[in-house]
């Protein structure tokens, strides 16, 4: 299986990545959860791991986020992941890829549900009819 990797930018030890989010997710703890949400841990162990891999020594030790929110006044934050976060995002980005592999291999790819599912009104369209 073939992957690849594309940084934003890169220094010393570390890597740095740019994430253009929507307004108010740049403040730390919206960011923390919004990272989680959309898979940015496994991109950045998985960046931090490939990028090691090919220089053949654990060069970059350090992964970067700058979050620019999308609207003014473009507020900023720079943040680093910790060492839990890239082990998290390791320990994920390895299962994905040991899933893709059996998946290949048998043919058999996870869905929802097999067949028809009945579907009823969600709780928001139960409540409005209270």
């Amino acid at each position: 299986m073939s992957t690849k990797a594309r940084t934003d930018w890169e220094a010393e030890n570390y890597i740095l990545d740019v994430k253009k989010v929507g307004e108010g997710k740049a403040e730390p703890s919206a960011f923390e959860s919004l990272l989680f949400e959309r898979g940015f841990h496994r991109q950045a162990a998985f960046y931090l791991d490939t990028y090691n891999a090919l220089a053949g020594a654990e060069v970059k030790t350090a992964w970067l986020w700058v979050v620019v929110e999308d609207v003014p006044p473009y507020l900023v934050t720079v943040a680093r992941a910790s060492r839990e976060i890239i082990e998290r995002g390791r320990a994920d980005y390895l299962d994905a890829i040991d899933t893709f592999a059996r998946c290949r291999a048998s043919g058999v790819w996870p869905g929802y549900r097999d067949g028809v599912v009945s579907l009823g009104l969600p709780y928001r369209a139960r409540r409005n009819n209270l």
